[in-house]
C-alpha cells in the first residue's frame, strides 16, 4: 500500500472577464470509524500496482470473442495511462489507444479482477485481485469534458456468466437480476450541464440523474457508494445526496474506472473533432471498506432514548447551570464580586471563573434554542430564547468601549472582567443572527438585536476587528478577527455576511466579498481557501485541536454552514462545503472518547472553590501576566475532575456538534450515541449544551 496524499487547491479562471475560483475538494483521512480498509491504492507509486489492477478493458470476454469468431467493439482494449502527480490518469490521446482514426471509438479502462472462459461458458476462471460483497467504495477524481466522451466507475458482478453481456453477446434485460452498479456515469458533454448518472442495472427503478452545483471536469471531488442488502446510498463530498432501495447484487462485485470515447454514440454524443488531446481521467485514489460488525446504528428503540437524553440534558442545564442574567455559567459557584473584577481574580481574563465563557456558550446555545422552539412550537421554548438573547445583549451594553461584549456579569449584573476575545464575540453574532432570523422576536425586538449587532460590528470594524478590552486594559486588544486561521476566516466573512443578511445594506456584502478574496501574507492562499482546508489548517499554531480543542470551533462551524448556505456561487460554496466534511471527519475520528467517561466516577470538581484555588495570586499589569496568573492553581484544591468532563464530555459532545453542522450523515449514528451516554444531572461543567446544539442540528426525522 501506498502513503495517503492530499492534492491541492488550485485557481482555475473561466475566462477574463468572469473569474471563477475551481474548489477542489481535499481527500478525507483514510481512516474511516466503524469501518475497516479493505483495499485502497493512492497512485503515489512510479508504476501501476499489478497486484492490483489489470490495465485493460475486460479482455477475458475479448478473448471469448476472438476465440468464437464474434467482433468486439474495441479495437485495442488495452489501458493508456500514466502516473504523475500522484495521480492515474486513464488517457486518451490523438494515437492511443490504437485505433485507425483519432475520432473512432476506444477505451482506457483498469478494473480489479477479469476471467478466461475455458471449451464452453460454463467452464472459466476467474482472475481475481479484488472483490467485494457490501460495504464503502470511493474515488476522488477529475472527469473530462468533451462530446463522444464519458467516463465510469462501476461495480460488476464477480461471477462472468452473470455480467452484463452474457457470455453469447447478448446484453442482459431488465429482471434478470442486477449485475451492474454504476457508481457514476458522466458524459463529457453533460460537465457543463452539472449532470451525472447513477444507475442500478437492470432494474426498472435503479436509474437516476443526479444535478450537481459544480463542473466535474474542473474540480477533484470525493464520490462513493455504500452498499448494503437492498439499499445503495450515493455520497458526494461526505453528504448523502441519493437513496436507491430494491434489488441489490447477490455476489461480490470487482471494480472497473473507464474512460471511453464513442462508445454508444447516440447517448454519448458526436466525438468532437476539435477536441484537444489528451483527455484525462484524472484519479487520485481509490478506497475500499468493510463495515465493522455491530457498528451500524443505534439499538431500535434510540429514537425515544435520543429524545430523552436531550431532555434529561436541557432540564439539567436550566435547572442549574442558566443565570438570572439568561448567560450560560460554565459551572456552579459563587459569582465573582466587583472587587474581584477589578483586581483580577481568580485572574484579569475570568479564565476558570463561572463567567468565564458567557457569549461564548450562550451564543452557540441560542441556535439549538431557537431550532428547539421551532420544532415544538411551545411558548414556554420561545420564552428561553428571548431570556439568552437579552443576556447576549447585556453583554454588549456593560461598557462604554465600542465593540466589547463581557465575558458574563459578577454578583451586581453589570462588573464583568476587562478581557472578551473573539471567542466570545463571534458566537454573540452567531446567536442574535439566528434569533433576529427567527419569528420568535417582534418587530421592536428585532430592531433592539439589530441596532445592537450593527453596533459592534461598525465598533469593529472601526479598529480593523481586533476586539477591544475594558478596564484597566482600556486601549488594549485580545483577539483578531482578521488573522488568517480557519476559524477566524470562518467567523469574519461569517459576521460580514451575516450583517448584510440583517440590515440589508450593500457595504456589508461588499466588505465579505472583499475579505473573501483577500489572501494572506504568510501563506498567500485567501480566506475561501483557508475556509475550504477545515481545522487542519490551524494545527501549527493551536496545538493539541482534535483531542482537547474542537469545542472552539462550534460556532464558527456552525457559521461556516450558513456561508455554504448562503453562497450563490458554486465555485465558493463548494469550498465552504468541504471546510464543513473535513471538520466533520476529523471530529468523527476522536467522537469515540465518549465511550471513556465513566458516569460513575468520582473525581474532585474543586473549581466551585475558586477564590481558594489560586493561593498565589498576584496584581496583573499585562495579559502575560494574566494568563500567568491562570495557570498557577493548585491542583490539590481545584481536582481533577474538570480536565476529565472536558476530554471526555466536552470534546466529544463538541465533536457530535461539528459533524451534526457539517450534515455528516456517516457520523450522524455516533453523534446520536454519544448524546444518549451521559448522566447530565451528574455533571459538573455546563459544556454539555454541545449535546442540544449537536441534536438540533441533525435533521429532525
Amino acid at each position: 500500500m501506498f502513503a495517503i496524499r492530499t492534492v491541492g487547491w488550485f485557481l482555475v479562471i473561466a475566462s477574463a472577464s468572469s473569474p471563477t475560483i475551481a474548489a477542489d475538494v481535499p481527500a478525507p483521512p483514510l481512516d474511516r470509524p466503524g469501518w475497516t480498509l479493505t483495499f485502497h491504492d493512492e497512485f503515489d507509486g512510479p508504476k501501476l500496482n499489478d497486484w492490483y489492477w489489470f490495465p485493460a478493458y475486460r479482455s477475458g470476454r475479448k478473448v471469448h470473442f476472438a476465440r468464437t469468431g464474434r467482433p468486439s467493439r474495441w479495437q485495442d482494449s488495452n489501458a493508456h495511462y500514466v502516473l504523475e502527480d500522484g495521480l492515474l490518469k486513464l488517457r486518451i490521446d490523438e494515437k492511443l489507444p490504437a485505433r485507425k482514426n483519432k475520432g473512432d471509438r476506444c477505451v482506457s479502462s483498469i478494473q480489479t479482477s477479469d476471467h478466461r472462459f475455458g471449451a464452453t461458458t460454463s467452464e472459466y476462471q476467474v482472475l481475481d485481485k479484488f472483490a467485494q460483497k457490501y460495504g464503502w467504495f470511493e474515488v476522488r477524481c477529475r472527469i473530462p469534458s468533451g462530446s463522444g466522451l464519458h467516463s465510469a466507475f462501476w461495480l460488476l458482478q464477480h461471477d462472468p456468466t452473470k455480467q452484463e453481456y452474457a457470455p453469447d453477446g447478448r446484453r442482459r434485460t431488465v429482471g434478470e437480476g442486477v449485475v451492474e452498479i454504476d457508481v457514476f456515469e458522466q458524459l463529457g458533454r453533460k460537465t457543463a450541464d452539472r449532470e451525472i448518472d447513477f444507475n442500478v442495472h437492470f432494474t426498472k427503478t435503479g436509474g437516476f440523474k443526479y444535478k450537481m452545483d459544480f463542473d466535474p471536469s474542473r474540480e477533484f471531488h470525493v464520490w462513493a457508494l455504500e452498499w448494503k442488502e437492498g439499499e445503495l446510498n450515493w455520497h458526494l463530498d461526505g453528504r448523502l445526496v441519493h437513496t436507491y432501495k430494491g434489488e441489490t447484487p447477490r455476489e461480490k462485485m470487482f471494480i472497473l474506472l473507464g474512460l471511453y470515447q464513442g462508445a454508444v454514440p447516440g447517448w454519448v454524443g458526436p466525438t468532437d473533432p476539435d477536441m484537444p488531446y489528451p483527455r484525462d481521467f484524472e484519479i487520485d485514489y481509490v478506497r475500499v471498506y468493510s463495515r465493522n460488525q455491530g457498528a451500524t446504528t443505534l439499538p431500535a428503540a434510540a429514537p425515544a432514548r435520543l429524545a430523552e437524553a436531550v431532555e434529561k440534558a436541557h432540564a439539567a442545564l436550566w435547572d442549574k447551570f442558566i443565570g438570572r442574567d439568561g448567560l450560560i455559567h460554565d459551572y456552579v459557584g459563587e459569582l465573582p464580586a466587583p472587587e474581584d473584577c477589578k483586581l483580577g481574580r481568580p485572574n484579569a481574563i475570568g479564565w476558570w471563573s463561572p463567567i468565564e465563557n458567557g457569549p461564548m456558550f450562550t451564543g452557540s446555545y441560542l441556535v439549538a434554542a431557537c431550532e428547539r422552539a421551532r420544532r415544538s412550537g411551545s411558548q414556554a421554548d420561545r420564552d428561553k430564547a428571548r431570556r439568552l438573547a437579552k443576556g447576549l445583549l447585556a453583554c454588549a451594553s456593560l461598557s462604554d468601549v465600542p465593540g466589547f461584549v463581557a465575558r458574563g456579569m459578577g454578583t451586581d449584573g453589570k462588573c464583568h472582567y476587562p478581557m472578551g476575545s473573539q471567542d466570545q464575540t463571534h458566537p454573540w453574532f452567531y446567536g442574535l443572527h439566528t434569533y433576529a432570523a427567527s419569528d420568535i422576536p417582534d418587530a421592536r425586538e428585532r430592531k433592539l438585536v439589530v441596532d445592537k449587532m450593527t453596533e459592534v460590528a461598525d465598533a469593529l470594524e472601526a479598529v480593523n476587528w481586533q476586539c477591544p478590552c475594558d478596564g484597566a486594559f482600556k486601549g488594549q486588544f485580545r483577539g483578531d478577527f482578521k488573522m488568517f486561521r480557519h476559524h477566524g476566516a470562518a467567523m469574519y466573512l461569517f459576521i460580514l455576511r451575516a450583517m448584510h443578511d440583517v440590515t440589508g445594506d450593500r457595504v456589508w456584502l461588499d466588505r465579505y466579498q472583499a475579505a473573501v478574496r483577500e489572501r494572506s501574507a504568510r501563506t498567500g492562499k485567501t480566506r475561501l481557501e483557508i475556509c475550504a482546508e477545515g481545522y487542519p489548517h490551524d494545527r501549527e499554531q493551536i496545538k493539541n485541536i482534535d483531542r482537547a480543542l474542537l469545542w472552539i470551533y462550534v460556532s464558527s462551524q456552525g457559521g461556516l454552514a450558513r456561508l455554504a448556505d448562503w453562497e450563490t456561487d458554486p465555485a465558493a460554496k463548494a469550498q465552504y462545503r468541504a471546510g464543513l466534511a473535513i471538520n466533520a471527519r476529523g471530529a468523527l475520528a476522536v467522537l469515540d472518547a465518549y465511550k471513556t467517561f465513566d458516569n460513575a466516577d468520582t473525581k474532585v470538581f474543586g473549581h466551585a472553590r475558586w477564590r481558594e484555588g489560586y493561593p498565589a495570586w498576584f496584581p496583573q499589569k499585562t495579559q502575560a501576566d494574566a494568563e500567568r496568573m491562570a495557570s498557577t492553581g493548585d491542583r490539590n484544591i481545584l481536582g481533577q475532575r474538570k480536565g476529565y468532563e472536558a476530554s471526555r464530555m466536552r470534546n466529544p459532545l463538541a465533536a457530535a456538534a461539528l459533524i451534526a453542522m457539517g450534515g455528516y450523515r456517516e457520523g450522524f449514528d455516533q453523534a446520536r450515541q454519544a448524546i444518549c451516554h451521559y448522566d447530565y444531572a451528574r455533571l459538573n461543567m455546563a459544556e454539555f449544551f454541545f449535546a442540544e446544539c449537536a441534536y438540533y442540528a441533525l435533521p429532525s426525522d
